[in-house]
């Protein structure tokens, strides 16, 4: 198991910010990146909301001179959805979708997150593939990645799912982004997990939780999270399943909670680093 590569994801330090609300992090950029790179982060991570918010404030140039001064080496950008739709919800998505890419190559976004359909539209498979391919080699034009998270209450909620999107788009650079979360939460095995092909791996999440979901599974997933190893998730576990597909990208760490949305940005990075690197330590122990 090699030296993880490991990402503040944008919740993880952004402070009083709610997945789905469009607020921007109440933090400035500069003390966030600051604070990811002095905790030992690799990268970070930024909203779609903040990155809008971050070019009205910075602009491009701005905003890759905090990042570069920082020493942050690689950016994500999250949470793109409905790029597979239709109608108003369609176009809404492909004006966030331009400034995605449009500032991509300025400040350095290495990879977009998406996630599917969370309507129940009853969108095809075929023509959701589609709709990811294209995506994806957009992305590459601009030196970023796509990946589409496993999620429960999606329409690619399992790895069976998520398989037949990514072999029906056929595209090297967009793949799946594998949460323990979403993996432990609805029981799929981590043996499922090994067996993933690493090319479909693009990008990989850690956090949490208690044994048992507190209320709506929603809920449960963005209020709840705890940090690694102070839940019920065999975390280490996980971690050698990823490690025996032969994946050697970035990991991040995404702390949703009550708790992580109070806290400065400081603290935040240095316990959640901390958690990631304890649980790489007993990975590699019991490997």
């Amino acid at each position: 198991m090699t030296d993880p590569k490991i990402v503040a994801t944008y919740y993880t330090i952004a402070g009083d910010a709610y997945p789905g609300a469009p607020v921007a992090s109440p933090f400035p950029l500069e003390r966030r990146a600051a604070a990811a790179v002095a905790a030992g982060f690799y990268g970070m991570g930024l909203s779609g909301d903040d990155l809008a918010a971050n070019v009205a404030s910075h602009g491009t140039a701005g905003i890759r001179r905090i990042l570069d001064d920082a020493g942050v080496q690689f950016l994500e950008i999250e949470c793109l959805t409905d790029w597979f739709a239709q109608g108003e919800a369609r176009a809404a998505s492909d004006q966030k979708r331009r400034l995605w890419l449009e500032t991509a190559v300025e400040i350095g976004t290495k990879h977009i997150k998406v996630v599917g359909d969370l309507s129940d539209s009853g969108v095809s498979m075929e023509s959701m593939a589609a709709d990811f391919r294209l995506l994806s080699d957009e992305a590459a034009q601009v030196g970023a990645y796509v990946s589409i998270e496993v999620f429960p209450l999606a329409n690619i909620r399992d790895l069976t799912s998520g398989r037949q999107l990514i072999e029906q788009a056929g595209t090297a650079n967009g793949g799946l982004l594998i949460d323990i979360w979403h993996m432990t939460r609805p029981g799929i095995p981590y043996e499922e997990v090994a067996a993933l092909p690493a090319a479909y791996i693009k990008h990989v999440e850690l956090d949490d939780a208690a044994a048992q979901v507190v209320g709506h599974l929603f809920d449960d997933s963005t209020d709840n999270r705890l940090l690694p190893g102070e839940g019920s998730f065999d975390v280490p576990a996980f971690l050698r399943a990823i490690a025996a597909t032969g994946y050697d990208g970035c990991y991040g760490i995404e702390m949703l909670s009550h708790e992580f949305r109070a806290l400065e940005p400081e603290e935040a990075a240095r316990r959640s680093f901390d958690a990631v690197a304890r649980q790489f330590a007993l990975a590699r122990e019991n490997a």
